[in-house]
């Protein structure tokens, strides 16, 4: 089983967009995933299609009670423990707690029924975001191909190093998303991280797509919407490319 953590504490790079489609690509792909949801707006939540109500377990609960994965999911195509604006007292309630960087990487080692966890990061350095690096195997990282994009990422890359200590994490990969081959900057943005990452900076690009929006609004993901999109295309690849590399 590897336990994946999609991390940028920048907003707007799809890392979003990215964990659930490569969770449904995965899925394609006779893969069995988790998708837990550890960003306190949800977006991977309602993103799934999934409507959290107040008697529903959820991220939360699954952190900081007594649930089991198997108590809080909620079964799609991938099963998915949703979150709602209860997460966002976690923090407060994390802190308090023995071995606080370490309560999600503790409740998942009850979990062995999954090919692949896939954790969306809130976007931000926060103390949630080091419980997911202090559970995961890998670490990838999503970069749009923006000037703004590019900030961070050496605080990043330091942030997960920070975390080894705990627990033996690596930079799984690098992928670009908002990628768009008529524009000058997404190439150069391209070798940027490549001589930034080396081989860690995958082949993949996820292109811009207007489908893949539309498709989150429905709560779909894009194999769902439009299997026939450059998106639907791209996430097969990346799904394709973590499954040999990662």
């Amino acid at each position: 089983m590897k336990i994946i953590a999609l991390i940028n504490q920048k907003g707007g790079v799809a890392k979003t967009t990215s964990a659930i489609n490569l969770a449904a690509a995965l899925k394609i792909l006779n893969k069995k995933v988790l998708l837990i949801d550890l960003d306190p707006q949800g977006n991977a939540t309602v993103g799934s299609g999934v409507e959290v109500t107040a008697d529903m377990n959820t991220t939360h609960e699954f952190l900081l009670g007594p649930f089991t994965a198997s108590e809080c999911k909620f079964e799609k195509e991938y099963d998915i423990i949703p979150t709602d604006i209860r997460l966002a007292t976690a923090e407060m309630e994390i802190f308090s707690k023995f071995s606080r960087e370490s309560l999600l990487k503790n409740k998942l080692k009850e979990i062995t029924d999954y090919d692949y966890i896939i954790i969306d990061c809130p976007p931000s350095l926060s103390l949630l975001t080091i419980n997911a690096l202090v559970a995961a195997d890998l670490a990838y990282i999503p970069v749009a191909a923006s000037v703004f994009a590019l900030t961070g990422l050496e605080q990043l890359k330091d942030t997960i190093i920070s975390v080894q200590p705990l627990n033996n994490i690596e930079i799984g990969g690098v992928f670009l998303t908002r990628f768009d081959s008529r524009e000058k900057f997404s190439h150069e943005v391209t070798n940027y991280l490549s001589e930034m990452f080396g081989e860690k900076l995958m082949n993949t690009k996820i292109r811009t797509c207007a489908n893949i929006n539309k498709a989150q609004v429905q709560g779909l993901d894009i194999f769902k919407f439009d299997s026939s999109s450059r998106s639907a295309e791209d996430y097969m690849s990346l799904a394709k490319e973590l499954v040999i590399y990662g």
